[in-house]
């Protein structure tokens, strides 16, 4: 009964996997302190790979708006950003019956079809001006060719390693991109403690995103470190609970195209999560909504994320 009730729950805990998806934040500026890697991604039950092989697939509908003083954009300056984006991702996930050190096997591919908008505002005395663009396109991809989980009673953690290809729509005439023109790896850990009898679900990833040069802006952007964090209860097919998240910057921007300097950005986001799950043909199926709102920004942008999910089991 508690291998069903794992089986269960981890199927549709590829919602909380994280197998680093294409970047949302595209009206944000690739450049300028910008993480490929989507905030707070990673939520409940992330450091559970499902025992069971077979494919499943993860679709994440994500709206974000925020606003920011400045950054360099594709290559200039632009102050007082306004974006937003709206995305569309599809995420496969291969779970094998392989076994690597004791760990299961699995890969992963994230797609986005991406909407960004971006607005740059600059004033001087009684003058101002308003440039704004926007674009809808498919966005960059993430390859996941390494996914490693393993279990221990009601512990459960697992590796991961993701490349960022630069696959999106981009061009440096453009204000708004939904592409960032640079390859990326991420390296991730997560972990969960998950009590089928009691319901808690107490999880955390923590990601390593090292960035490689635009070559069209001659900007390398900082590596970067997140932490993402969720605590729940599931009751029944319904859970509750509050997700966050942290991004630092570790390592200074440089290349002749980082004309602010080191621009290291930090933020934090808090928000609540809720989640239902169901069956279909006896296949377990989870609808997930999370909602962060972003406090003490430092040369990024400062908004809100409001994300709709669904797993299904194959």
């Amino acid at each position: 009964m508690r291998e069903k009730t794992i089986w269960r729950i981890s199927c549709v805990g590829l919602v909380g996997l994280g197998l680093a998806m294409a970047s949302l934040q595209v009206a944000e500026a690739a450049e300028g302190g910008q993480s490929p890697y989507l905030k707070g991604y990673r939520d409940g039950l992330t450091g559970l790979v499902p025992p069971q092989p077979g494919l499943y697939l993860r679709n994440d509908l994500v709206y974000y708006g925020g606003d920011m003083g400045g950054t360099v954009l594709n290559g200039r300056v632009e102050a007082n950003l306004d974006v937003k984006s709206l995305a569309d991702v599809i995420s496969p996930t291969y779970v094998t019956s392989a076994k690597i050190l004791g760990g299961t096997y699995a890969v992963n591919l994230a797609v986005a079809l991406v909407y960004a908008d971006v607005t740059a505002r600059a004033s001087a005395g009684p003058f101002s001006t308003e440039r704004s663009d926007s674009e809808f396109n498919l966005g960059d991809t993430i390859f996941t060719p390494a996914i490693l989980g393993w279990h221990d009673g009601n512990f459960h953690w697992n590796l991961t390693l993701s490349v960022y290809a630069p696959t999106g729509k981009y061009d440096t005439d453009d204000l708004a991109n939904v592409g960032k023109n640079y390859w990326s790896l991420m390296p991730q850990i997560g972990a969960t403690y998950f009590d089928p009898a009691t319901g808690w679900d107490i999880s955390g990833a923590l990601i390593y995103v090292s960035n490689f040069e635009n070559s069209d802006t001659d900007y390398d952007t900082g590596d970067l470190l997140h932490l993402d964090m969720s605590v729940s209860k599931h009751f029944g097919a319904f859970s509750v609970g509050a997700v966050g998240y942290a991004m630092r910057q570790i390592t200074d921007d440089s290349g002749s195209g980082a004309v602010l300097g080191g621009f290291r950005s930090h933020v934090y986001g808090l928000g609540p999560s809720f989640g239902y799950t169901f069956e279909v043909d006896k296949k377990p199926i989870m609808l997930l909504a999370k909602w962060y709102h972003e406090f003490d920004a430092e040369n990024t942008t400062e908004g809100d994320t409001v994300t709709f999910a669904v797993t299904v089991p194959f």
